[in-house]
C-alpha cells in the first residue's frame, strides 16, 4: 500500500514537472491584449504558407478593435499571436502587421485603450 502510494505520488510530481510550465506560460500569454492600429487580416493557420497551402484570411478586424491573445509564440524573425475574434473564432497574427501587444501590466495601467 505505501509503495503505491509513493509511486503516484512521485508519478503527479513528474506529470506537474512536465505539464506546469506549458500551462503556467500559456495562463500568462492570455493575460496579454492586442490592439490593431490599422486594417489587420487575420488568418486560419499559423504558419503564412504550408506545404504549398495558401493560408486563408478568415477574417479583417479595423483599426481601435482589441483582440484577446491566446498564445504567443516568438521566433527568431517573426512573432505568431493566436488571437480570439468577437466572434469566438480563433485566427493568427504575424509580427509587422498594424498591431500592438500589451502586457498585464500595460492592461491594468490602461495603456491598451489609449
Amino acid at each position: 500500500m505505501r509503495l503505491a502510494l509513493t509511486s503516484i505520488f512521485v508519478l503527479a510530481l513528474l506529470a506537474l514537472g512536465v505539464l506546469g510550465p506549458p500551462a503556467l506560460d500559456a495562463f500568462h500569454d492570455r493575460q496579454h491584449q492586442v490592439v490593431v492600429q490599422g486594417p489587420l487580416s487575420v488568418y486560419e493557420m499559423s504558419e503564412e504558407r504550408s506545404r504549398g497551402q495558401s493560408n486563408s484570411e478568415i477574417a479583417r478586424v479595423t483599426e481601435k478593435d482589441t483582440l484577446k491573445v491566446m498564445r504567443i509564440r516568438i521566433e527568431k524573425d517573426y512573432m505568431v499571436v493566436r488571437v480570439q475574434l468577437p466572434d469566438g473564432r480563433q485566427g493568427y497574427i504575424f509580427s509587422g502587421g498594424n498591431f500592438s501587444v500589451y502586457s498585464p501590466e500595460e492592461v491594468r495601467q490602461g495603456l491598451a485603450n489609449r
